[in-house]
Parts: structure tokens; sequence; C-alpha cells
């Protein structure tokens, strides 16, 4: 069986089968990625921190990369996901399941030597938002479980049938397919809410 990015198979579900890729609007977008990642870094490390970027991890035959896994010390680490997209609903279950398959995999590998912080970092405006997750609270349970959903999951996924949930958001705006069936209704969705 061949190795499955938690990242394409989540974005495979979620993402719409009609969207046509706008290649310049994505390379933009992969370039503030990269600075916002490499901006987070610079500060945890001068905050004493130690980050790998693009961390690969690896559970049976999933796969994946952390933007950052920062550690504090011997016994810390923080999960970072950073989002150059505004933080927005349409978006936050899929970032969220991303992160949590991370947790969950980093979780099974550890074996309960390490507090781990899973944290979503998303652009707000000119500032960004640190949606940080504590193991003491209810929401840690869930991410695990999630987690632990979607990576078993993942395993035995066969991307030929995999479902799709599509949700009409932002990437409408940037979609270059003109015959696609959502299009319209999203246009008018976005209209109205104005």
């Amino acid at each position: 069986m061949s190795s499955r990015g938690v990242r394409s198979i989540i974005e495979r579900t979620f993402n719409c089968p009609y969207f046509k890729k706008n290649n310049d609007v994505l390379e933009k977008a992969y370039d503030k990625h990269s600075s916002m990642v490499e901006t987070i870094k610079r500060v945890l490390e001068k905050k004493g921190m130690d980050c790998h970027q693009e961390f690969s991890i690896t559970h049976g035959n999933v796969r994946g990369k952390i933007d950052l896994l920062c550690s504090r010390g011997d016994d810390e680490e923080y999960i970072i996901e950073v989002k150059s997209s505004k933080f927005s609903r349409s978006r936050v279950m899929k970032d969220f399941l991303q992160l949590a398959s991370y947790t969950y995999v980093l979780v099974q590998q550890d074996k309960g030597n390490k507090r781990f912080i899973p944290v979503l970092v998303y652009s707000y405006g000119s500032k960004l938002l640190f949606l940080k997750v504590k193991k003491e609270s209810k929401l840690w349970s869930i991410l695990i479980k999630f987690g632990e959903m979607v990576v078993e999951n993942l395993k035995s996924a066969d991307s030929h049938t995999s479902r799709r949930m599509y949700v009409i958001s932002e990437l409408c705006y940037y979609c270059l397919n003109d015959n696609c069936p959502f299009k319209q209704s999203s246009e008018e969705d976005h209209a109205g809410s104005k």
C-alpha cells in the first residue's frame, strides 16, 4: 500500500472536485505561508525554543509534515500548523483534522514522555491568531479521538472510494472553472453576506 499524506487526503476530502487552481494565486499563498513560518520560527527561537521546520512524521503508511515542531526543554513540544489564509469557519474543521492527525501520531510514538501542545496559527489582518489546545481541556480529548479516527481511516483508505464533503468557501473566489455548478451559488451567497 502506498504512503498517504495527511494533508493531501484531508484536502481531497474537503476540497471541491470542480476546483481549478490559479497557479499565480497559489504561488503567492505559498510565499506568504513560507514567510509566516519563518517569522514564527524566528520569534520562538528568540524566546529560547528549538524549532524544526517541515518536520516529517510517519505512522504505518500515513505520512505528513508539520510546519513547525518546537521544543522547550526535554518534555514540552509545540506542534504548530501555520495557515496563511484568514481564519474562517469553512476551513477550521479541515485544519483541525490535520493538526489532530499530527498530534495523534506524535502522542502514539512518544508513549507519554512529552507534553504536546497543538497550535493552529492563522493570518488575522496584520496580526497572527494562535489557537492553542491545552492537554487539560475537553478539546484535547476530542482532538486525540479525531486524530485517531483520521489516521486509522487513512491507513486503510482507498483514495478512489473516499467520501467527499465540500463547503462553499473563499476558494470559490480563486477558482478558474466557469462551468462549476457551485460557483454561481457561491457568488450569490457571498454577495448576500456583504
